[in-house]
């Protein structure tokens, strides 16, 4: 079985075009078999692009699937400089196209498992956590980013109450001067961290 947080080579392929609005504009991205949320923009990534609060210029996109986040801050505010990784080439693929989709000229789209191939410091650093991934790899992403965010800057992340936000605020408690709970919608949790 194959999950959207693994590259699979040999998936199949039925790429599609999806819309979202954000700021007054439809965006369209190409999705296809092996992303995440491949028929619409999750409620979780919806919620925290419409909560954040942008800082720039540059921003890592860290497990950024098909560039969703990234394209839409970028659409914003063209002067940002924003890096997009993930493990899935696929996702990578489509991010880049999407990018491209949507006359955005100034990204980075690279494959990194986790931190592995980041370098330098961020303004801001944007997850919305691949939970079925497990704890391990969750807190790898969530605590590890406390290394690529320049001072003053912010981690934003996006969970579920019930995928173990209360625990993994705890966690980052631990790790982080500063922990905010933005806002909780339904059982969403939108948190900044620095």
């Amino acid at each position: 079985m194959s999950h959207y947080y693994i590259n699979d080579p040999n998936l199949k392929s039925d790429k599609r075009i999806i819309t979202y609005g954000y700021l007054g504009k439809e965006l369209k991205f190409y999705s296809d078999l092996g992303v995440f949320s491949k028929d619409r923009v999750d409620r979780g990534t919806d919620i925290l692009l419409n909560t954040l609060e942008l800082e720039g210029p540059k921003i890592l996109d860290l497990g950024c699937g098909i560039g969703i986040i990234g394209v839409a801050l970028a659409s914003g505010d063209k002067k940002l400089e924003v890096v997009s990784t993930d493990v899935n080439e696929r996702a990578l693929n489509l991010a880049k196209e999407n990018y491209e989709l949507n006359g955005i000229k100034n990204f980075e789209v690279f494959l990194s498992d986790g931190y592995e191939n980041i370098k330098g410091k961020f303004d801001m650093i944007t997850l919305n956590p691949p939970i079925r991934a497990g704890k391990v790899i969750v807190d790898k992403l969530v605590l590890g980013a406390v290394n690529y965010l320049k001072e003053e800057a912010y981690l934003w992340i996006v969970i579920r109450k019930s995928q173990g936000a209360p625990s993994l605020v705890k966690r980052m408690k631990e790790v982080y001067k500063e922990v905010e709970i933005v806002k909780k919608k339904k059982d969403y949790w939108i948190i900044k961290a620095r």
